[in-house]
């Protein structure tokens, strides 16, 4: 059996909410029994390990609940086109997940905290959804905009609530436009300077306790702004960027092979984000359900 003093030490981090530290622990005394030739001791605590990851023990508060969307993932990996070195890496990440007790037995952990950055309307809540779905993960959605209080301590506390719920309930977490709220620390002396950096010491101090079980994706415009340190916490990091010329050509085919259509010559989307590329196909798909010759492009219609 696991030592008194274990056990009383297990209890303590418990009170602390060290809760990956407490679930590393009892999977040591586990992996201790078995050693010892006890192996229905070892089964005992893995089941109970078990279930009390499976409980929802912890519970968003109702000042929080309001900053949550919980929502079904619209999006599966094969609905989004991705650059062929991100789709390697995302299959990389999604390798790591399905390989997860062969990781734990090698004494390694999955990655679970992706930063995704790059120009808007180039995927980053559609990549998050997606990997929500593929992982059969609740996708949570944090409005972190919402989450500044004028008081001082009020948003940190705000954040540490909300990992602390992932740290009992598995789920994937996207943190969208994370440069509001974790720019970079400055020594000033200023109230909104001090508020600004234990924002930043919140979401570095939580980043570290979520579990290998939840994933945390943070996504930003202006990846630049990010404190340091927090951008080091993100252990994969992708960046969005507007589709070449050639991809562009080739999403556009794509897209004509699977809803068997043939697209009138597209105008010059160069430069252009994936959403005005997607728009632009839709689009046109519809003039030609419509049989509408005047076709609405995604740009400012009647504009100089």
């Amino acid at each position: 059996m696991p030592k008194i003093d274990d056990v009383a030490y297990l209890v303590r981090i418990i009170g602390n909410k060290s809760y990956t530290q407490a679930r590393d622990i009892v999977e040591k005394m586990a992996d201790q029994e078995r050693k010892n030739g006890r192996e229905l001791s070892a089964r005992k605590l893995e089941e109970a390990l078990r279930n009390w990851t499976d409980a929802k023990l912890i519970e968003l508060p109702g000042n929080v609940q309001k900053l949550v969307w919980t929502e079904e993932s619209r999006f599966s990996l094969s609905d989004i086109y991705l650059d062929e070195s991100i789709m390697k890496a995302v299959q990389s990440f999604l390798l790591e997940r399905i390989n997860l007790e062969v990781l734990r037995s090698a004494g390694l952990s999955p990655r679970n905290r992706i930063l995704l950055a790059g120009p808007p309307g180039n995927g980053k809540t559609s990549l998050a959804e997606a990997l929500a779905k593929e992982l059969e993960l609740p996708f949570l959605s944090i409005k972190l905009h919402e989450t500044i209080e004028s008081h001082m301590g009020g948003t940190a506390s705000r954040i540490g609530k909300i990992f602390e719920y992932a740290q009992f309930n598995n789920c994937l977490v996207f943190l969208d436009e994370l440069d509001c709220l974790g720019t970079r620390r400055n020594a000033g002396a200023e109230a909104a300077d001090k508020e600004r950096n234990s924002i930043v010491n919140s979401l570095l101090t939580n980043l570290d306790k979520v579990p290998c079980g939840s994933i945390i994706i943070g996504a930003t415009n202006l990846p630049e702004l990010i404190d340091g340190a927090l951008e080091r916490r993100f252990n994969l990091k992708l960046w969005l960027d507007c589709p070449s010329d050639e991809q562009v050509k080739t999403f556009v085919a794509l897209y004509q092979l699977r809803h068997e259509i043939s697209l009138p010559e597209f105008a010059d989307l160069s430069g252009k984000p994936w959403s005005r590329v997607v728009e632009f196909c839709v689009n046109c798909h519809r003039a030609l359900i419509l049989g509408d010759e005047n076709i609405c492009h995604d740009d400012w219609v009647g504009r100089a």
